[in-house]
């Protein structure tokens, strides 16, 4: 098939994430494979392929060309911040500022017992938060790193994404596994998610048993599984497993949320949030985006901008954040057991986002939130 579009993608690291590089590239490889099919080809740069031959410029000005060049940057970081990269993030960002490109993804390795960072990671990570309002993704395996960049990929090409499916735990592109549920901290360490795959590994040793020849009694000896109780038993297995898949799918919708972070304006406190929902804490997430000083910060954000007689950079900002908390809270409210009271929960809430950002936002911002919302609908039949 024609090629139609190239996605070039700069990949930065310090020598002590050899190994992830390296998965990263298989990852790359497999992707390239599916999308090429779609007339787009994926093409990863990393300073290892790179010809080491001097051709009369400093071999860091042709990364960095290379930086500019392309349409993501992706930063890893885990106990260090090499100058190199640092050199290479700050290209990329004054390449963003000025033409829109690189989209910049920053993934930081979480440390295991008896590690530390150095100061110089500690003072990057400082700059990202409070100078240029960066959300990073932590990730603790490649599983987690690899979801997010999928998700991401799917925002940076966005004319004909190819649809991300969870099916029993796995997140699938084709016919291809991104990530196993089971070892992302969103899932495997989400207490309802726990609570539910218990409840399901339950009812199959039960049933299996009953299929078997029946329940042991008290004295060890087997009573009958009558076939109402079998057929009750099989009931509430299918009730649970669709408990679990729309539950996971939630997830997942939540996760490609604070994907989007990663690319645009986010507030502490969606910072927070996402933090408290990537380490399974669901329910903490939901209470840091508290309605009232969302609507609070809001209305103020709305007033400044209506009234200001040419809308500045920051004021659109503001918007922009204050709809981000709305959009993320609402992911996060159908993240646990879904029910009604928790849907329309989430419709008011982005139906409250959508107000804010129409007439305010570029129209492409507001497709992707009529989007989301469409799905939400959808979603809740």
């Amino acid at each position: 098939m024609k090629t139609n579009r190239v996605i070039k993608i700069f990949l930065a690291s310090s020598e002590e994430l050899e190994a992830d590089r390296y998965r990263f590239g298989n990852l790359i490889r497999k992707l390239d494979n599916i999308y090429e099919k779609r007339g787009i080809r994926i093409e990863l740069f990393e300073w290892e392929d790179y010809d080491a031959a001097y051709n009369g410029m400093r071999k860091q000005d042709e990364y960095n060309e290379r930086v500019r060049a392309s349409d993501m940057f992706l930063a890893l970081f885990h106990k260090k911040a090499g100058k190199f990269t640092i050199e290479e993030f700050n290209i990329a960002r004054k390449a963003f500022d000025e033409q829109a490109s690189p989209k910049i993804y920053t993934y930081i390795k979480d440390l295991e017992a008896g590690e530390s960072e150095s100061r110089e990671l500690a003072e990057f990570k400082r700059l990202m938060l409070e100078e240029l309002g960066h959300y990073w993704c932590r990730y603790s395996n490649f599983d987690t790193m690899q979801l997010h960049f999928v998700l991401q990929l799917q925002m940076v090409e966005a004319t004909t994404p190819i649809k991300v499916e969870v099916k029993e735990s796995q997140v699938k592109i084709g016919d291809s596994t991104i990530a196993d549920l089971n070892n992302v901290p969103f899932t495997s360490e989400n207490a309802t998610h726990r609570e539910l795959q218990s409840r399901k590994e339950q009812l199959d040793r039960e049933i299996d048993n009953a299929e078997s020849g029946g329940r042991r009694g008290f004295f060890g000896q087997r009573s009958r599984t009558t076939n109402e109780e079998l057929a009750n038993l099989r009931a509430e297995r299918e009730s649970v497993t669709e408990q679990i898949e729309r539950q996971e799918k939630a997830l997942v919708d939540t996760a490609m949320s604070i994907a989007r972070m990663q690319g645009g304006e986010c507030s502490p406190r969606m910072r927070t949030a996402a933090e408290l929902f990537e380490k399974g804490e669901i329910d903490k997430a939901g209470a840091v985006l508290k309605e009232d000083d969302m609507e609070a910060d809001a209305t103020n954000a709305k007033l400044k901008f209506d009234t200001a007689a040419q809308p500045t950079a920051e004021l659109t900002r503001n918007i922009e954040r204050c709809a981000g908390e709305y959009m993320l809270k609402a992911r996060i409210v159908v993240s646990g057991i879904a029910d009604e009271s928790r849907y329309r929960q989430a419709v008011k809430l982005m139906s409250t986002a959508i107000d804010l950002v129409s007439g305010r936002l570029p129209e492409e911002t507001l497709a992707e939130y009529l989007f989301d919302y469409a799905v939400l609908l959808t979603d809740t039949g």
